[in-house]
């Protein structure tokens, strides 16, 4: 029994470091992303989905950036119940911000589109168009 835990232990050690050094390797940010996002070729227009389920329209934020388009989503509340009886107060905050920036292979028009719907934004970017805009608003 004293030869298995003088084998253990190390072994365990060993596994764990594996663990810690595969999920700070920078090439795990691909599996950490904010949101799932989708992006297709229609002919005259790239696509972009988003899913940021549980947001209103006016928490998201889309910004053309030299690489491509910036997609900010931003929620912030605070909750407060007060029971007179007990004399009891309690308040709650929550912050979430998801950010995260989608390459492009084309400038970000003028006449982008975005759409947010069921909790799926979705940006309609015309093809070979000069930079005009910064920011895209939905609609």
């Amino acid at each position: 029994m004293g030869n298995y835990n003088q084998s253990f232990w190390p072994m365990m050690r060993g596994v764990h470091e594996l663990f810690n050094h595969f999920f700070d390797d920078p090439f795990m940010e691909l599996f950490h992303q904010p949101f799932r996002v989708d992006v297709y070729d229609m002919g005259e227009k790239i696509v972009v989905e988003a899913e940021l389920p549980g947001f209103d329209r006016n928490q998201i934020k889309i910004e053309a950036v030299h690489e491509g388009l910036k997609i900010c989503a931003i929620d912030q509340q605070e909750i407060e119940t007060v029971n007179d009886n007990k004399k009891y107060f309690k308040k709650e905050r929550s912050f979430r911000k998801f950010e995260r920036i989608i390459p492009l292979p084309y400038e970000v028009s003028s006449n982008t589109k975005a759409y947010y719907k069921n909790g799926i934004l979705e940006i309609h970017v015309p093809k070979n168009e000069e930079l005009k805009q910064r920011y895209i608003n939905i609609e």
